[in-house]
């Protein structure tokens, strides 16, 4: 969850993942990627996060609203040097927390097949633990129903991760869980390591 700071405030992560995990497939390549995030007054928000990943960049631009509860937001993917025919694609979403959980959805009516009718429902819930003043523990799970005609077969995908976190450090390992008779070439179901650093540039200057 994104809590909305007093004011305004810029900051930068980066990212290393032995595979590409989203909402439920796993694209089986390393991953680079980083980003920046500016928080304003008010609670509203924007940024960016770039990635390079199956042989295509992806841009991630974004902007919402949030407060210690709710988050709400606009999501646009990019890929500026299209190499296997993914399409551009957008979501809205929206997610709550309430204590140590967390819920979310997130809806794109057009998805990244490249084919007409492929829109697809992201629903995810997350716990955490603070295991000490630094220290903190994260267990996430999502599903993803692919809607659209596009699809054929068994069209629920799941993913899990574990997040260890401290500081500004994490260490997270993920998994997806599908349906053999899906047609999505690119699933795999081997488990994901990522190790991620984040940082406020307020800190630096």
């Amino acid at each position: 969850m994104f809590s909305a700071p007093a004011a305004a405030e810029v900051s930068g992560n980066i990212g290393v993942a032995s595979q590409y995990i989203f909402r439920g497939v796993n694209f089986g390549d390393p991953q680079v990627s980083g980003g920046v995030d500016w928080a304003g007054e008010g609670g509203f928000y924007a940024g960016t996060w770039i990635s390079s990943a199956g042989g295509e960049q992806e841009v991630d631009l974004y902007a919402g609203w949030a407060n210690d509860t709710f988050d709400i937001g606009y999501l646009y993917y990019y890929f500026p040097e299209t190499a296997v025919g993914t399409a551009d694609a957008a979501e809205v979403y929206a997610s709550a927390a309430f204590g140590p959980m967390s819920v979310g959805v997130a809806y794109a009516p057009s998805g990244f097949s490249n084919t007409d009718d492929d829109e697809y429902l992201y629903a995810n819930v997350g716990l955490d633990f603070a295991l000490s003043d630094k220290a903190s523990l994260t267990l996430h799970a999502g599903m993803t129903e692919l809607m659209g005609d596009a699809y054929t077969g068994d069209t629920t995908l799941m993913d899990y991760a574990v997040t260890f976190g401290f500081g500004d450090l994490y260490v997270m390992v993920s998994a997806i869980d599908y349906d053999s008779t899906l047609v999505i070439t690119q699933l795999k179901n081997d488990p994901t390591f990522t190790v991620g650093y984040g940082w406020s540039f307020d800190d630096i200057f």
